[in-house]
């Protein structure tokens, strides 16, 4: 199914350039069977961009989770962030309410050297990107503070959803000392 996603556009076009060989022979010839034939081609077409516009891959649904959490955090709702981490890790989630009790942020911007990788197995998954933060202490002693960050987040798929399993917050450098990041500085 992820290769049907990653590549309908070719999948429908090679179906469309059928039908039309199709349709210019009927024209041609007047044969009417190779009007019939050409709608084979085309349904075909069809249902593959149907299929692959109503399959989102793996990557995009990790994606969608990362933005989803990112939203929740500047939005102040702690649940929500609790909610897409895994259940077992509590000193994670520990830690996370420690921080979110702290501070609140205002403004996370997830830069677009975000590279998110599956496993092949396709239950794991790992997104790193660099990302800016702006918070403030909720009391009063730092203001609008913006800081930037590297994460390396790992997802782990349970059921139809993608929850944290763990993070690393490494030195913002590191994300553009990658070898895909250098040509997107």
């Amino acid at each position: 199914m992820n290769w049907l996603a990653d590549n309908m556009g070719i999948v429908a076009g090679m179906c469309g350039v059928a039908a039309a060989g199709m349709i210019m022979g009927w024209i041609k010839t007047s044969n009417i069977r190779l009007l019939q034939g050409a709608s084979l081609p085309l349904v075909l077409a069809l249902g593959v961009l149907a299929v692959g516009w109503s399959h989102e891959s793996p990557q995009a649904q990790v994606r969608k989770s990362l933005f989803a959490t990112a939203e929740a955090i500047e939005q102040d709702k702690l649940d929500e962030v609790l909610d897409s981490l895994v259940p077992e890790a509590e000193e994670m989630r520990s830690r996370i309410g420690q921080a979110l009790a702290l501070f609140r942020i205002s403004d996370v911007q997830i830069k677009s050297n975000l590279e998110i990788t599956v496993s092949e197995s396709g239950r794991r998954a790992k997104a790193e990107f660099n990302a800016t933060a702006l918070g403030s202490a909720r009391n009063g002693m730092v203001k609008n503070h913006k800081g930037a960050f590297f994460f390396v987040v790992n997802y782990v798929r349970d059921k139809d959803r993608w929850l944290i399993d763990s993070f690393e917050d490494l030195s913002p450098e590191q994300g553009y000392q990658r070898p895909s990041a250098r040509g997107r500085r």
